[in-house]
């Protein structure tokens, strides 16, 4: 700046010396010297400036909402590793600045892709969810094209209580003024059984607001629940949070990737105050407070470097540095995800399964779908033309590395046959209220039964809404839970085959029928392999078919009581009753699939003389006694569940 002064200063002044005779022939030909001199003026203060320009000098740039990422974008991001964040400054700021993070080093590798909301696996779940809550089908598809229209799935892994939450979908909606999410779905993993879930923000999270400038300020607050009751876990989440972003300087970036000669950078503090409840009971509220910081270029699509990080009191802990990088020589770790979570056959016989690529440090892939049929796409969608298990193989390499590195990853995935109603009839007998020729009906005439089902509670958390305004008929024992499982024989029909649950009452001749008490059981299932019923109550060890349910002019049948064969493992699962008559051991207090000590001195012995609608009631007559005691649970000590 002094030159350009300096230059100034000169042609103010005419101090030409040597030129003189260069402007004399000037002034002679214009004859208009202060004409000439703005005119040499400009000349030198465009040639000066433009030197600056040429050398590198920064200038402030306007970053829109069209400058960030859309629909099929890939970006290739390196992270660092987080041991050496603890060296580096990310708080200095300002005007003009030159930010040099270029010896950041490159720990792990993954692509970030933006796909289309309607292919995420989650639109027909909510327009489902829309409709139940009282919205018709057109003008809930309209809701969710007017809620999101770019979404990013996450292969973190949170963990909560007993649940994990995997392949998180970000939502979002991109509009000339803002980058907001409003929606986020996600896999729950609960035991073995993966379960589809999606939370609606009560307000939504507003990302950026467009266009970033420098000196820009905002603050947004937003909230959600998640209650994950809807699948029979008593935990729910409540979040809010308060987002403030400053965009707090401009000027210049190297990262191990490159320089960026006009960037902006923003800085985001995220106040949060989570609050859990675990089975009824609040944790301490979670006050913690996050910092970000972010740093964008026009000609990329997503922050070129982003820093996250938490604050206590006035530190700043930083956790993660992410930065837009070509690929590495690394070693690569294959893994995907894949849309829908359970694939259908449709009426032409056809299953589409979207996949998202979530390897790290890897640029290369071939895909095996375990049906003769493979890809070299980085996030293909495959149709499989068949019901069955297929070994979808995954191998991601890195080709920067010589020789080229490998990581391999095989996950099954079941293709299933179309969603059918399906009725079913079953017979069970509980030995608590047999009585020699059938079941005892003392719970009801007694007016003891409740209303509602009496399976949401701990182990079977079923959050089926079976309800009646009243019992419906005389000839009800109680209350029952079958569980439909589908597998290829009894003994691999484990927990993850399970396809459907429903609770129904039991009359006292066996049979298991649904709330109006007398029709059967109707199940809107899809069954790939054979369908095996097992049945639980209360206070009963359960039992699964030792066959598949035979079907019959549409009706899948079986029947429990008239042999030790009929349940999968003979007669260390069933009782007999009397000739051939066979039903469920009594004696299992805490349902706890065992019948031992715990079952008398912390469920029988605590109620003993008490009447009711009770667990420690053994045989079913509403009062707990010794009979209880010494004719149901004693004789049945040591007796467990053969349910795989």
């Amino acid at each position: 700046m002094g030159k350009i002064v300096n230059y100034i200063s000169r042609l103010n002044n005419i101090e030409y010396q040597r030129d003189n005779q260069f402007f004399s022939f000037i002034f002679l030909i214009n004859h208009s010297s202060q004409i000439i001199m703005k005119k040499i003026k400009t000349f030198y203060l465009t040639i000066l400036f433009g030197c600056i320009l040429f050398t590198g000098a920064h200038s402030q740039v306007t970053y829109n909402s069209t400058d960030f990422a859309d629909v099929d974008d890939n970006f290739m991001v390196s992270k660092a590793n987080s041991g050496q964040l603890l060296f580096y400054d990310f708080q200095q700021t300002g005007a003009d600045h030159v930010w040099l993070y270029d010896t950041l080093s490159a720990n792990t590798q993954k692509y970030q892709t933006y796909i289309d909301p309607d292919n995420s696996g989650y639109k027909n779940f909510w327009i489902m969810d829309c409709t139940a809550g009282g919205g018709g089908a057109m003008w809930c598809n309209n809701a969710w094209n007017d809620t999101t229209n770019l979404c990013m799935i996450s292969e973190d892994t949170l963990v909560i209580g007993p649940l994990s939450l995997s392949n998180i979908a970000s939502l979002y909606k991109k509009n000339p003024q803002v980058l907001e999410k409003s929606i986020t779905g996600m896999t729950v993993g609960f035991g073995s059984l993966p379960i589809k879930m999606i939370t609606n923000y009560i307000s939504a999270d507003t990302i950026f607001k467009f266009p970033m400038q420098y000196l820009n300020n905002d603050s947004v607050n937003s909230a959600y629940n998640i209650d994950f009751n809807s699948i029979g876990v008593d935990i729910i989440i409540k979040n809010n949070q308060i987002r403030v972003n400053y965009v707090e300087g401009w000027g210049s970036l190297s990262t191990p990737y490159k320089t960026y000669s006009s960037v902006l950078k923003m800085k985001t503090l995220i106040y949060h105050n989570d609050s859990v409840f675990l089975y009824g009971t609040p944790t301490p509220p979670n006050q913690t407070v996050d910092v970000i910081y972010q740093w964008f270029d026009p000609a990329f699509g997503i922050s070129v470097l982003t820093v996250e990080g938490k604050i206590a009191g006035s530190t700043e802990t930083y956790s993660s540095a992410s930065y837009i990088d070509s690929v590495r020589c690394l070693q690569p770790n294959a893994y995907f995800a894949y849309i829908p979570l359970v694939p259908y056959l449709n009426e032409n016989g056809n299953a589409d399964v979207t996949f998202t690529n979530l390897s790290n440090n890897s640029d290369i892939y071939d895909w095996d779908f375990g049906d003769g049929s493979t890809s070299v796409q980085t996030n293909p969608t495959h149709t499989f033309t068949s019901a069955g298990t297929f070994p979808v193989q995954l191998v991601a390499a890195n080709s920067v590395c010589s020789p080229y590195l490998y990581d391999t990853l095989i996950i099954p995935i079941v293709v299933k046959n179309p969603v059918q109603n399906i009725t079913v009839d079953l017979k069970v007998f509980l030995e608590g209220a047999f009585n020699g020729t059938d079941m005892n009906t003392s719970l009801n005439s007694g007016y003891l039964l409740p209303l509602m089902q009496p399976y949401n509670v701990t182990p079977w958390l079923y959050p089926g809404t079976e309800t009646v305004p009243s019992i419906p008929n005389s000839n009800i024992v109680d209350w029952i839970l079958v569980e439909f499982r589908d597998a290829a024989d009894a003994a691999s029909a484990t927990a993850v085959t399970r396809i459907a649950r429903q609770a129904g009452f039991l009359l006292n001749n066996g049979s298991i029928v649904g709330t109006d008490g007398i029709s059967p059981l109707v199940l809107s299932v899809s069954v790939t392999y054979n369908l095996f019923a097992i049945v639980w109550h209360n206070n009963h060890l359960g039992v699964i078919s030792a066959s598949p349910l035979t079907e019959a002019g549409g009706i899948y049948s079986h029947d429990f009581t008239t042999g030790s064969a009929q349940a999968y493992g003979n007669v260390n699962a069933h009782k007999q009753l009397a000739a051939d008559k066979w039903g469920m051991f009594s004696g299992d207090g805490d349902a706890s699939n065992t019948v031992n000590t715990t079952d008398k001195t912390v469920v029988w012995k605590p109620n003993a003389g008490k009447n009711g609608y009770l667990n420690a009631d053994f045989n079913r007559n509403g009062q707990v006694n010794n009979h209880d005691k010494n004719d149901k649970w004693l004789p049945n000590q040591g007796k467990s569940c053969q349910v795989p």
